[in-house]
């Protein structure tokens, strides 16, 4: 498990979430963090590459951002309205519901960039 935290080295999450409002206050709240260094899609900040996505149903299901939420080698957390319904697969590696709150979204982040898959499954 690779550990930021010891390289000083923060994790960079990319939001990509149809609600725009929404990715903004979830950055904020990532930021705060400290550990954490959230870029939302669209927006003029950009990374050389993200070591985790946070996406929702619609960029899951465009997947237009080459090099973005959608690259096959990102771990994503998929945030749904459907989050009972749905399993973590490919290179989806938690499911969360769209709601949830934003400091589990984080831990569900910091998760999924270290290669653990988050399931209800009990």
């Amino acid at each position: 498990m690779a550990s930021h935290g010891i390289t000083g080295r923060r994790l960079t999450v990319l939001i990509a979430l149809d609600d725009v409002v929404r990715a903004e206050h979830l950055s904020t709240a990532l930021a705060a963090t400290g550990d954490l260094l959230p870029i939302v899609a669209g927006s003029r900040n950009r990374a050389d590459r993200a070591d985790v996505a946070i996406v929702d149903g619609v960029y899951l299901e465009r997947g237009d951002l080459e090099g973005g939420p959608n690259d096959p080698a990102i771990p994503r957390v998929l945030l749904s309205q459907r989050a009972s319904r749905q399993r973590p697969a490919d290179t989806v590696f938690a499911v969360l519901p769209a709601a949830a709150d934003d400091l589990l979204i984080a831990a569900a982040a910091r998760l999924a960039a270290a290669g653990y898959r988050i399931s209800g499954e009990g």
